[in-house]
């Protein structure tokens, strides 16, 4: 093969693969059927992606690194704990939003 060719094929594959990633991403072409746990989620009252709405109500700012864990702390307190790709835990007010403690 040429590099002509060789351009052709990569060209037509990322052509492809385009395509079905617009696909995917399409939200009017989400069918319950493809998901894994869409039975189990059905049976148990948990409806498709479109009923959540999500709203932020605060910014937590201190990390500098990607948030990849968050966890809110047990009992009747507003505190939370975030971990990011920086290496640090910082345990947070949820309604003030003023660091507690920062562990790095």
């Amino acid at each position: 093969m040429s590099k002509a060719d060789d351009k052709k094929t990569v060209k037509s594959d990322i052509h492809k693969l385009t395509e079905q990633l617009h696909k995917l991403r399409a939200v009017d072409t989400y069918d319950e059927a493809d998901q894994p746990l869409g039975i189990e989620a059905k049976a148990s009252g948990i409806s498709g992606p479109s009923s959540c709405v999500l709203k932020q109500r605060r910014v937590l700012r201190g990390h500098f690194g990607k948030i990849y864990a968050m966890h809110w702390a047990q009992g009747r307190n507003h505190n939370l704990v975030s971990a990011s790709q920086d290496g640090k835990l910082i345990i947070w007010n949820a309604f003030t939003t003023n660091k507690i403690h920062a562990i790095p």
